[in-house]
């Protein structure tokens, strides 16, 4: 059988001499040769219709953003102390400041009732302090005058200054171990150096280090008890 230059003839063992068309071999070796057209539809259509997010950036965009929100959560961090400490300190100012004040009444309170004719003996009972403090106390106030007041009068209105005394210095020092706890934190986590906790603290860098040493920083309290009794 005569083959003509237009006809592209296929060999098949079967069925001897078939004849097809180039262009549709053509076609049959240019799909084969070609990926699957599911490589080239969007994510969207590949993943069900639903957009994925980049999982991740390129590295190096990607390595700056989480550092830039390290750097943060530590500028943060380090703005949270220096409120906390700063809010410590002034509560211990101002407790230290009316415990001395206080202690300046309660002295010539003192001084007042040995004037009066009050008992040394009853006044170092109530004061707890020994009767040469209590004489030396009633020395330091020479320009008081007698007032007339019973001693009962005085030991009730020593008694209730003592009280209110004893209740600042127990709320001083509760407040000095949060600001210890602090300082704890703030150092050995080193989100603070000493200079810093020294400028806020009004204490020595040696003497923080001092204190700090062997104490664990504790979850933090609840400010708002200590600010209510000063």
């Amino acid at each position: 059988m005569a083959l003509t230059p237009h006809d592209s003839l296929i060999a098949t063992p079967d069925l001897g001499i078939s004849r097809e068309p180039r262009t549709r071999l053509a076609l049959c070796v240019l799909f084969k040769g070609e990926e699957p057209m599911a490589r080239h539809q969007p994510a969207a259509a590949r993943d069900g219709g639903t957009l994925r997010r980049q999982v991740r950036s390129s590295a190096r965009g990607g390595y700056r953003y989480r550092g830039g929100q390290r750097r943060q959560a530590a500028d943060q961090q380090r703005a949270e102390l220096s409120r906390l400490l700063t809010d410590r300190q002034g509560a211990i100012r101002f407790r230290s400041s009316r415990i001395r004040a206080l202690s300046a009444s309660l002295n010539q309170l003192v001084a007042q009732a040995l004037r009066d004719g009050a008992p040394v003996a009853d006044l170092a009972r109530i004061t707890q302090l020994s009767t040469l403090t209590v004489r030396r106390t009633g020395r330091a106030f020479d320009d008081l005058q007698p007032t007339g007041m019973a001693t009962a009068a005085h030991l009730r209105a020593i008694s209730q200054l003592l009280r209110e005394l004893t209740t600042l210095e127990e709320s001083k020092a509760a407040v000095e171990v949060e600001r210890l706890h602090l300082l704890a934190e703030a150092s050995k986590q080193q989100i603070l150096d000493e200079f810093e906790l020294a400028s806020l603290t009004g204490l020595r860098p040696e003497q923080i280090k001092k204190m700090t040493r062997g104490v664990p920083a504790q979850p933090r309290r609840n400010f708002a008890a200590h600010r209510a009794t000063g």
